[in-house]
């Protein structure tokens, strides 16, 4: 009975009003993504022939090909208005830009370095944009490191210690991870990625010792 209790408080916890998003967010944490993950990520955006699909690939160490291989993926799936855009400090600012993207109903950011988006994105108005497609009821997904920039403590999957990427979070350390700011769409989470396949216990454990809150 306890435990019936205990649940039921939690769901009302998470379904508080002023706790709902406008929005949607579908976070991946990365890895091969499932047919029926970007299914859902287009019917959260309006569906097939409804949807304005815009990607960033920006995290990717060669964003182009990440880009064209998203854009082949949705295009798959039959979605019809896909655009893919490599984004520069200018176009982050870009007035036309922002115009030509008024009508996004969806954005997904691709995986890579999260770092690559925190360092173009943070203070523009494409990430203002961003914000407003989902405070309109638009959805934003991403996968990998397009998972950790939702979360408003991103990790940066760096060690302020321990430098050797050989022996990465051997151990369970306060004061150790290396967060800065994320783009904040999560507020009361931190938001890890491959947490079992490239075990990232110690990392994340690490990171609560700081932020016990943020669980």
């Amino acid at each position: 009975m306890k435990r019936s209790l205990f649940f039921f408080s939690v769901l009302i916890l998470f379904c508080t009003p002023s706790l709902l998003p406008q929005g949607n967010l579908l976070i991946i944490g990365g890895g091969r993504r499932t047919d029926a993950m970007m299914h859902k990520f287009v019917e959260l955006a309006g569906g097939t022939y409804s949807s304005r699909i815009l990607i960033i690939p920006n995290a990717s160490g060669d964003p182009n090909l990440a880009g064209g291989a998203m854009v082949e993926e949705l295009d798959d799936m039959g979605c019809r208005n896909l655009e893919y855009v490599v984004l520069t400090p200018a176009l982050c600012n870009s007035d036309s830009l922002i115009s030509a993207l008024q009508n996004i109903t969806g954005v997904f950011f691709t995986g890579g370095d999260q770092s690559r988006l925190t360092s173009l994105m943070l203070n523009t108005k494409i990430l203002n944009l961003i914000k407003d497609i989902y405070n309109k009821g638009g959805v934003i997904s991403g996968t990998s490191a397009g998972a950790a920039i939702m979360s408003e403590v991103m990790l940066t999957g760096d060690e302020k210690r321990n430098t050797d990427s050989s022996s990465a979070f051997i151990s369970v350390m306060k004061d150790n991870v290396v967060t800065v700011e994320g783009f904040g769409f999560v507020k009361n989470a931190i938001i890890d990625q491959h947490f079992i396949i490239r075990k990232r216990f110690n990392r994340l454990l690490s990171v609560v010792l700081e932020h016990p809150k943020l669980i």
